[in-house]
């Protein structure tokens, strides 16, 4: 359970020293999530190959049914960032044959895969490092980079909240807030999350500085976009925001 607050809470060394360093001994159960944990460890740092064999020992050896188009999409993009196109497109094959659509991570994967389209190797490699907690690389490989370096409208809209959540998981409030804006501006009539998850963000930038009825404000927008991914999570987080604003 650590392991997993960890991963999800972006604190990936920390995950990785309680995997590692847990008690190995035979009167622990050994299970195959152990695997899945450390694939995502290593994936967050793009470390490729090891994050490869992780998440193939998992495959190869869980015998439930969740995760598992997750684990097949995570599959396909250690081997799209190595340039293995033949091999990702497989994987991405055995996303739609295999697991089941119980978790909302597997419900994602089998969306993108059924889409045949493949993301931005630069933007996945800044989302990956930022789902990490490794804001500095993910800075690092976007500096120079505007929404106009990129031709494809989602694209643009990705690039706009991946910074802005860059800069939010930092404390730059101010530039993460601009970037945002950008974000609602260039996605409040699309299918991805990312302008509804900027408002969102916004809702509680405001909040933890005070500023409850723009909070309020933001926190609304979330929740009046549409037909986006995440909505009924999105909606929850936004409407337990309001509450909390206004006192109740």
């Amino acid at each position: 359970m650590a392991a997993n607050l960890a991963i999800n809470n972006k604190q990936t060394e920390y995950a990785k020293n309680i995997i590692l360093n847990r008690n190995k001994s035979p009167e622990y159960l050994d299970t195959q999530l152990w695997d899945y944990e450390l694939g995502y460890v290593k994936l967050n740092h793009l470390e490729i190959n090891e994050a490869a064999k992780y998440f193939q020992n998992f495959v190869n050896n869980f015998k439930g049914q969740f995760y598992l188009k997750d684990v097949y999409e995570k599959l396909s993009w250690c081997y799209y960032l190595q340039g293995n196109n033949a091999a990702a497109e497989n994987e991405r094959k055995l996303v739609l044959q295999k697991g089941s659509l119980n978790t909302d991570a597997d419900k994602q994967s089998q969306k993108n895969a059924k889409s045949g389209v493949w993301p931005n190797i630069l933007l996945l490699r800044a989302r990956l490092l930022n789902d990490g907690g490794y804001n500095s690389e993910a800075l690092n490989l976007l500096n120079g980079k505007s929404a106009n370096s990129f031709e494809k409208p989602e694209e643009k809209l990705e690039f706009s909240y991946r910074v802005g959540r860059i800069y939010d998981d930092v404390g730059r409030d101010s530039e993460a807030v601009k970037m945002y804006l950008l974000a609602i501006q260039l996605g409040q009539n699309r299918t991805e999350y990312y302008a509804a998850r900027a408002a969102l963000q916004i809702g509680w930038i405001y909040e933890h500085q005070g500023r409850k009825d723009l909070a309020i404000k933001y926190y609304q927008q979330c929740m009046d976009m549409d037909d986006h991914d995440y909505k009924d999570s999105l909606d929850q987080k936004a409407k337990s925001g309001i509450a909390r604003c206004e006192g109740s």
